[in-house]
């Protein structure tokens, strides 16, 4: 992501994702929670925070430098299968001179990574192969909350321990934990600029739902797509 909430434009995108991951195990949800591994990889600032999409704990949201091995190392960190970079214009990039073994670097992330796809911040990209819409209301949810950050603190801030008691062990706690982070980033971004990306989306939008579009790119070709 390199630019504030940018990720939004691939917002059905991580949404579908995250389905999935519950979806394979249906205990995920809870039986035997557990969070997807997915990352948010913020270049060269702090974009906002990503947590109602599931970027949760906080190591699911990483913040680096404009820098393309810093994001490579990232990636290749986490062993990352699927990325969907912003497009960019990609640009060839010589690991193997930025750092010692950075063909293998470089090499590790194109035998791993199995499928990558550009995708733009205003939710739309040129020559598309791939369009998403959302079919419910609840795929605007998560982009609601992210985009407002106080009716995160409004909706949940309330729950006493008994609204948790049919929830897992742990879950209050972890709220408490969440809305302390969502209070603490809540100037991350000012407000100006949550109201303009909510009026971009808005312009994507018919009968209140998002249609996006994204674009599939070779492995190699989103390597070069990581900086600005």
């Amino acid at each position: 992501m390199l630019e504030p909430f940018g990720a939004l434009g691939a917002s059905l995108m991580i949404q579908a994702a995250t389905a999935l991951h519950f979806d394979a195990v249906p205990t995920r949800r809870d039986g035997v929670p557990v969070y997807p591994e997915i990352y948010a990889i913020h270049v060269g600032g702090r974009f906002g925070d990503l947590s109602p999409f599931d970027f949760w704990p906080t190591r699911k949201e990483v913040f680096i430098e404009n820098d393309p091995l810093a994001v490579l190392t990232a990636i290749n960190d986490r062993a990352i299968t699927r990325i969907a970079v912003p497009d960019t214009i990609a640009t060839s990039v010589d690991f193997s001179s930025l750092i010692s073994a950075g063909w293998s670097e470089r090499n590790s992330a194109l035998e791993r990574v199995t499928s990558a796809f550009a995708y733009s911040a205003e939710g739309r990209v040129a020559s598309p192969d791939v369009t998403v819409t959302g079919l419910d209301p609840a795929t605007e949810v998560n982009p609601s909350f992210t985009l407002d950050p106080q009716a995160s603190l409004d909706a949940f801030g309330g729950l006493t321990s008994q609204d948790f008691g049919h929830l897992w062990d742990g879950a209050e706690f972890d709220t408490r934990v969440w809305l302390q982070v969502v209070a603490a980033r809540l100037a991350e971004q000012p407000a100006q600029v949550r109201e303009r990306v909510v009026e971009s989306r808005r312009a994507l939008m018919t009968d209140g739902l998002v249609t996006e579009s994204y674009r599939r790119v070779s492995p190699d070709e989103a390597l070069g797509m990581l900086v600005r």
